[in-house]
């Protein structure tokens, strides 16, 4: 029996990379096909974390600097009431 076939059989694995450790375990470089296949995965999670990152960043932009420029602005309005020069630095 090899590593492949139970791993098959719990169906939790995708059929993609038991048939790439059967392959490994055939060829002799099993440990050569679970670097490949930790590669892949780690791409897939990179690109995923990109595209994720892609989506949330300008919400989470547009909610902060949102709040920040109107607390700001009330904060350099009472100012000015007041007669307090402020120099701003962007």
């Amino acid at each position: 029996m090899t590593i492949a076939e139970p791993l098959k059989d719990t169906g939790v694995f995708p059929a993609m990379v038991t048939q790439m450790i059967a392959v490994g375990e055939k060829t002799g470089d099993l440990s050569g096909m679970l670097a490949k296949i930790a590669e892949f995965y780690t791409e897939e999670v990179d690109a995923a974390v990109e595209s994720l990152t892609a989506v949330i960043e300008p919400i989470y932009d547009y909610r902060c600097g949102n709040c920040g420029w109107r607390h700001a602005r009330r904060h350099v309005s009472t100012d000015i009431q007041h007669g307090r020069r402020h120099t701003v630095t962007i």
